[in-house]
């Protein structure tokens, strides 16, 4: 989770990367991605996230849309499932 900035500050969940993306469900319900292009609202994922957002956005000092803001003032959380990690107790491998 992160504390990240869009209009005010509020929370945000990342759910997944691809290198130039961040895959992310944003709790505020806004239809048009802040007016920008690269920002893009996803409404056939809801369990899995909402928005996929540009790494660029993200670690700026600024208070722009989905930034970090002042390092001094930033805030994350992270969360890890021991039961569902995979190990390799816990995973098969298949040699052909």
């Amino acid at each position: 989770m992160l504390r990240l900035f869009s209009d005010e500050w509020h929370y945000v969940l990342l759910t997944g990367e691809d290198g130039e993306h961040v895959y992310m469900f944003d709790p505020y319900y806004d239809q048009e991605g802040y007016g920008l292009d690269d920002i893009q609202i996803v409404e056939n994922c809801p369990t899995r996230y909402n928005r996929i957002v540009p790494w660029k956005y993200f670690n700026k000092i600024a208070l722009n849309v989905y930034s970090l803001g002042p390092y001094q003032g930033r805030e994350a959380i992270i969360l890890f499932n021991k039961n569902t990690e995979l190990t390799s107790e816990k995973t098969i491998e298949y040699f052909i």
